[in-house]
């Protein structure tokens, strides 16, 4: 439901990278934040950020506009608002450096395409704008 409301609305995405993944692969057990704070772990973030850092920049010189990021709550990576992750934490320090501030939300744990939160997609409503 998330994407078809962006979709629905004429915005365009840019999926970041999964840091978790890149680093353990796709059978790594779950692991805390504290687990993942580690030397290498914020290497790896820092150089995937570089990226993300030249694609928000030139899209803002050409005119686009960067509705917002959209995190995963308590993600030991993507958390955004309440305990920001790692990746994010890297991201939004970057964005901080360069006078830019980008809108956030959080996609709240308790959050399933099947029973959605109505409060969280009054939420999503708001952040895209949506009337």
């Amino acid at each position: 439901m998330v994407i078809e409301k962006i979709i629905r609305s004429n915005i365009g995405i840019i999926q970041l990278p999964c840091p978790e993944f890149l680093f353990l692969g796709e059978n790594r057990l779950p692991k805390t934040k504290e687990e993942y704070d580690n030397r290498d772990y914020r290497i790896l973030c820092e150089n995937l950020i570089r990226n993300i850092q030249k694609q928000i920049i030139e899209y803002m010189k050409n005119g686009y506009k960067i509705i917002g990021i959209i995190g995963i709550e308590e993600s030991p990576s993507c958390g955004l608002v309440k305990n920001q992750g790692i990746f994010m934490e890297v991201l939004l320090a970057s964005l901080d450096n360069l006078n830019i501030n980008i809108p956030k939300l959080e996609i709240p744990t308790s959050y399933h395409e099947e029973r959605a939160n109505e409060f969280f997609l009054s939420n999503l409503d708001k952040f895209l704008n949506i009337k």
